[in-house]
């Protein structure tokens, strides 16, 4: 997200899709760890006269894959704040698939084109969470960002008030920040009493 930012900018929050959407790709990896750990253990393995250590290295090999997979999936989409923008970074082989629902599951998810977009902090009106009961069970939810007449929203990101409130709080301390010199300078004028 770093190579992103524009000169003076700075990232103050970044989020991406939570693990808990590809937990059967965790399972799985669990798994087969367990069954390479029941495998160097388990004397009625060893009794089969088996290559026990080349198998439960290929286990453990698969194991990492697997994980580096679901890995590799959890960073298809990232939300990044920074002192200017929101960003969306969002992997994907085409503009349709990026916005579809299944890309997530798809290989093109792994190895597709980055599409990054980028929403001024001015042009924002409004940050809502959506959240289902599963995804409220394991700390999830969409993220909705409405920026001019568009609509944009991330599914299934971890911990999204987080970045709800990160969002709404630099908004807030901006908009005070221009503000306040405003009225130090009618007060300057002679033209408003700051007690």
């Amino acid at each position: 997200m770093d190579w992103h930012l524009l000169p003076g900018e700075t990232l103050i929050h970044q989020t991406k899709i939570s693990r808990m959407v590809f937990f059967r790709y965790y399972f799985l990896a669990l798994v087969l760890l367990g069954l390479s750990a029941y495998m160097n253990f388990s004397e009625q393995i060893k009794a089969l006269n088996l290559p026990v250590l080349e198998a439960s290295g290929v286990l453990i090999i698969l194991a990492f894959i697997i994980t580096f997979i679901a890995e590799r999936f959890t960073g298809r989409e990232i939300v990044g704040l920074t002192t200017e923008r929101v960003l969306i970074r969002k992997r994907g082989l085409t503009d349709e698939e990026m916005e579809s629902d299944d890309a997530k599951k798809g290989v093109s998810g792994l190895f597709g084109a980055v599409r990054m977009e980028a929403l001024k902090l001015e042009t924002i009106t409004n940050v809502q969470v959506r959240q289902s009961i599963g995804q409220r069970i394991f700390g999830m939810g969409d993220l909705a960002i409405m920026a001019g007449n568009e609509e944009h929203v991330i599914k299934d990101l971890h911990h999204p008030f987080d970045i709800e409130k990160a969002i709404y709080r630099i908004i807030e301390k901006r908009s005070e920040s221009a503000t306040f010199p405003a009225i130090h300078q009618l007060a300057w004028a002679g033209k408003l009493q700051v007690r």
